[in-house]
């Protein structure tokens, strides 16, 4: 059903760019201007679920068509990036977040909803240019870690290109695909051995601009790998993908808890742990269809999660009445990125590690968890206060926020099956 919604979809957040600007200095004000055109956004959505077909767009030769994954998405895309906005309200994030994050939002939507899937490619590659220029976050040092973390999209990105021509073409076929897929797969989400640009960003980066680019903008990355995975179904049997996949995850895992062992801050700490969490995200690209696209997602939403309450405990003054949420928001936030039991990230976690198969790889996987728990709370690299801590006491609605917020994380941790049955809905 032709209709303009996607194109609306598309251009509202960028509408609403000029005045999140323009209202740069009342942080509040510009905040309140993304909240609402993430609203209108999800309601635009939500519309377009009770039309009668699919609402379809012609834009210069390319289709954007609204359909019932791309909506699920979409409105996932929505909530954490209302999550983030919310973060913003309660504590600055970075300069120029709010306008950044509307920014995102455009390209990020219209690759999820364009058709052929070389043009959402090129869109994708737009989406990851605006995340880049948030990571930078207006910081000089920050600017090599986000130009590696582009540079590495990108690179990722071509393999799929040639992918999804082949794929058109019907001649997907053969090992080359096979090793253009696997080496697409560990550049985009950061498996070992080329998790290089990970680190730097946990050094220099603010988390909130972490959880906008490696948890908000990665869901889209995971569903258009998954889509073109999909197309080549042989690539996942073969016993050469199955067995680099496990592998990458394995030495991932191992090599947090080396770094977790040796680091003394917080910020090496944050890339040690990400380097694991991202290592086993790549374990979802072993399973066809929505059932692993709904194993990424869990691991996306809980790695969002995690980031916005680390992110919110390093903004979180060591003075005061409410200092002892800080470290609270802290830990937990670092034992979710992890993946522990009882907290969000768990049920991605739990889930992956069945992906790992049986013998040795399971034995060798879950025991580096184990280890990578202990070491973090032996070196407690979570206490250290970052560069960027804000003094400025929290306010009792912030305090309040804070936890609401918790406690929010603290439920999907003993329910892991709310989460994964509501993005079992969203995947399709």
């Amino acid at each position: 059903m032709e209709t303009r919604l996607p194109l609306l979809v598309v251009l509202l957040p960028l509408l609403a760019v000029l005045p999140a600007q323009l209202l740069g200095r009342r942080r509040r004000a510009a905040t309140a201007v993304g909240l609402v055109a993430v609203v209108v956004l999800l309601a635009l959505v939500a519309l377009a679920g009770t039309l009668t077909g699919d609402a379809t767009a012609v834009v210069f030769g390319p289709t954007l068509t609204l359909a019932a994954r791309a909506r699920g998405l979409l409105a996932l895309v929505y909530v954490l990036a209302g999550g983030l906005l919310l973060l913003d309200w309660f504590r600055p994030v970075g300069s120029g977040f709010v306008p950044l994050v509307l920014a995102a939002l455009a390209p990020l939507a219209a690759a999820l909803m364009a058709a052929p899937a070389g043009v959402a490619l090129v869109l994708l590659a737009v989406g990851l240019g605006v995340l880049a220029a948030a990571l930078y976050g207006g910081r000089y040092e920050a600017a090599a870690a986000a130009w590696r973390a582009f540079l590495m999209g990108v690179l990722g990105l071509l393999p799929l290109l040639w992918v999804a021509w082949a794929g058109a073409a019907g001649q997907a076929t053969g090992e080359p695909v096979r090793l253009g897929l696997l080496l697409a797969t560990l550049l985009l989400l950061g498996g070992f051995p080329l998790h290089i640009w990970l680190r730097g960003l946990a050094h220099w980066a603010s988390p909130g601009a972490l959880a906008l680019a490696l948890g908000l903008g990665q869901v889209v990355v995971v569903a258009l790998l998954v889509g073109l995975l999909d197309v080549v179904p042989a690539v996942r049997a073969a016993p050469e993908f199955q067995t680099a996949l496990r592998g990458s995850a394995v030495m991932a895992a191992l090599l947090a808890v080396f770094l977790l062992a040796h680091e003394q801050t917080a910020r090496g700490a944050l890339g040690a742990a990400l380097t694991l969490d991202a290592g086993w995200l790549t374990l979802t690209a072993l399973t066809p269809g929505a059932a692993g696209l709904t194993i990424a997602l869990a691991a996306l939403a809980g790695r969002t999660l995690s980031l916005l309450l680390i992110a919110l405990g390093w903004r979180w003054p060591a003075s005061g009445r409410a200092a002892r949420l800080g470290p609270v928001l802290r830990g937990y936030g670092f034992a979710s990125l992890l993946g522990l039991p009882l907290t969000p990230g768990f049920a991605a976690r739990w889930a992956q590690a069945s992906l790992l198969g049986g013998g040795a790889w399971a034995a060798l996987g879950i025991a580096a968890l184990a280890v990578a728990a202990w070491a973090l709370w032996w070196a407690r690299p979570a206490g250290s206060p970052p560069v960027e801590a804000e003094a400025i006491a929290p306010g009792r609605d912030e305090a309040i926020a804070a936890t609401v917020l918790l406690g929010v994380a603290a439920l999907l941790g003993l329910f892991p099956g709310l989460l994964t049955a509501l993005l079992a809905r969203l995947a399709g």
